[in-house]
């Protein structure tokens, strides 16, 4: 159960009791984390295949960002080497991986 829908059920629970001061700080904290949810992800730029804020250069997960409104850091697995695809035989980079979602990516060094 998420954050969000644990406090959504506190305020169910608050509410069915009659308990009418608690319910409305419930809501006022599930609007608050909200908004904080979306001023984290407003603030990421897409560029290269993933996302990134100013000053951070660990990239964000795409999937995480447009499908689930989450700013979550990729982790890094390993460097790729040149020749490691068919398909990119000049290409190197880095493999990412989402820790959350378990998307893997892989970007071009220096990003």
């Amino acid at each position: 159960m998420s954050l969000n829908e644990k406090i959504k059920h506190c305020c169910a629970l608050a509410k069915e009791a009659g308990h009418q001061e608690l319910y409305g700080e419930l809501l006022e904290i599930r609007e608050l984390l909200m908004e904080q949810a979306s001023d984290e992800v407003a603030g990421l730029q897409f560029r290269d295949g993933a996302y990134y804020r100013d000053g951070d250069e660990v990239p964000f997960c795409p999937h995480c960002k447009e499908v689930e409104q989450k700013a979550i850091h990729l982790s890094c697995l390993y460097e790729l080497e040149k020749g490691l695809y068919d398909s990119d035989p000049g290409g190197t980079g880095w493999q990412w991986q989402c820790l959350h979602c378990k998307n893997e990516i892989r970007l071009p060094h220096g990003k």
